[in-house]
């Protein structure tokens, strides 16, 4: 398979007025394209600094970032932009929809600063609503939709540009079971439409529904192989929350 991530000796450090916090120490990851995988660990651990890293919303102190198989490090500031607005789309746990646009409003957006047309726009955003069965929502706005239809206006933001990568933060977080399934269903289906998805999350049942599990424990990569459900079981007590 086609390699979209390398990580070469990732590190990241953070300096304070009291010392220094190494939050990722040497990771080395790779993740090709079609992946669906799950990075888990505890609070602290570092997974969301490496989601950072991945989403080119922070920059590593060491180490290479290779993206497309180009190196992150060399790109430059509006190339980063662009790189987020559409080669990543990202799903977050509290859904960062923007309350006084309705749903088709809220998947149009990113586009927008694409400079799509609004014919095709619309017609691209309400392709991804549907995928995410929220056709009849359209126009609503996010106050008069439930957490789980949300996530779904999130996800269809997050999938209307067709991006190379989706990078979801605990994408499950803030939702009740019902709606959580329903959510990683979705998921579910766009890797089944070759879409590489990353899942940062430190539930462990999120987790299992993906291909891979990746554990990251004190800016450690514990495991990069693919762990099954007994495998998991062995690690309950140090991927708990």
């Amino acid at each position: 398979m086609e390699e979209l991530i390398k990580l070469d000796s990732i590190e990241k450090t953070y300096s304070y007025a009291s010392g220094e916090i190494k939050a990722l120490k040497k990771i080395d990851l790779k993740i090709n394209y079609g992946e669906f995988l799950a990075i888990v660990g505890r609070s602290g651990s570092g997974k969301s600094t490496l989601m950072n890293i991945l989403g080119c919303l922070d920059t590593p102190t060491k180490g290479k970032y290779f993206l497309c198989k180009e190196l992150v490090s060399k790109m430059s500031e509006s190339k980063l932009s662009e790189i987020r607005n559409k080669t990543i789309g990202f799903i977050f746990q509290n859904f960062n929809l923007i309350p006084n646009l309705n749903a088709l409003e809220n998947v149009e957006l990113p586009l927008i600063y694409r400079g799509i047309c609004k014919n095709k726009r619309r017609k691209i955003s309400k392709d991804a609503l549907e995928q995410v069965g929220l056709l009849s929502r359209i126009k609503h706005y996010p106050a008069q939709l439930s957490g789980g239809q949300q996530q779904r206006v999130a996800i269809a933001r997050a999938i209307a540009g067709k991006p190379s990568l989706i990078l979801a933060d605990e994408p499950t977080g803030n939702l009740d079971s019902a709606s959580s399934e329903s959510v990683l269903e979705i998921f579910c289906n766009l890797r089944n439409e070759k879409s590489t998805i990353i899942l940062i999350t430190h539930d462990i049942k999120v987790a299992q529904k993906t291909d891979k599990i990746i554990t990251i424990s004190d800016g450690l990569i514990d495991n990069s192989e693919q762990i099954t459900n007994n495998e998991f079981r062995r690690h309950d007590s140090k991927l708990k929350a």
